[in-house]
């Protein structure tokens, strides 16, 4: 049966969607898959960007809780110390630099091992 558009040929069955191959899924960028990346990122551009410093703190605070995800890393200990230094927390803030610290020892030495 000849094509009426073309006034040639036969016709031809559209391609449906279930006959291409599917495409692999992409990768999201911009949001890490672990928790405690994702919760620095978030944390970092609260504090920055809307200057919401408390609402940053918890979601550190939030994330240090996470005990499938242990130790925790020192940059969020050390976000979390600059979080309360500068809300004027000097208490929290020694005492999140000092655990920072520890983190990062703990992390070298175990690279050694």
């Amino acid at each position: 049966m000849p094509d009426p558009r073309t006034g040639s040929g036969l016709l031809h069955a559209p391609r449906l969607r279930g006959d291409l191959p599917a495409a692999a899924p992409q990768p999201v960028r911009g949001r890490p898959a672990r928790r405690h990346p994702a919760a620095l990122l978030r944390a970092t551009l609260l504090a920055d960007a809307k200057k919401d410093l408390p609402g940053a703190a918890r979601i550190i605070d939030r994330a240090l809780g996470i005990p499938d995800e242990r130790p925790a890393p020192g940059e969020l200990l050390r976000l979390r110390a600059d979080l309360a230094q500068r809300s004027g927390d000097t208490e929290t803030s020694r005492r999140a630099q000092a655990e920072a610290e520890a983190a990062v020892s703990a992390a070298v030495l175990n690279e050694w091992l």
